[in-house]
């Protein structure tokens, strides 16, 4: 029973001497790459075909870019939205 207490007064001195400490969190890999370039209409390329293919990659290429900005914004804001909480508690207690 003494032993209990004792340990018990021990675990919460420890946590009331120790203020809790939390980073922001890193971010996931897949939104750190950079974006690629988008690819250019080559010097021989003159067919309206060519001009279309090229343009209709470099849309596709927007939109995989747009899906990745997106990602980022709400991972940010849900980020922001946990460590805020958890800052407010800790300044609480």
């Amino acid at each position: 029973m003494r032993l209990l207490l004792i340990l018990a007064i021990v675990m919460l001195s420890g946590c009331a001497s120790q203020p809790a400490v939390m980073n922001f969190p890193d971010v996931p890999a897949e939104l750190k790459e950079p974006a690629p370039v988008l690819t250019p209409l080559g010097k021989d390329q003159h067919k309206l075909s060519d001009l279309i293919q090229n343009a209709n990659d470099n849309y596709s290429e927007y939109y995989v870019l747009k899906n990745k900005y997106e990602a980022w914004q709400t991972w940010y804001e849900k980020q922001q939205k946990i460590y805020s909480g958890v800052i407010q508690k800790t300044k609480s207690n």
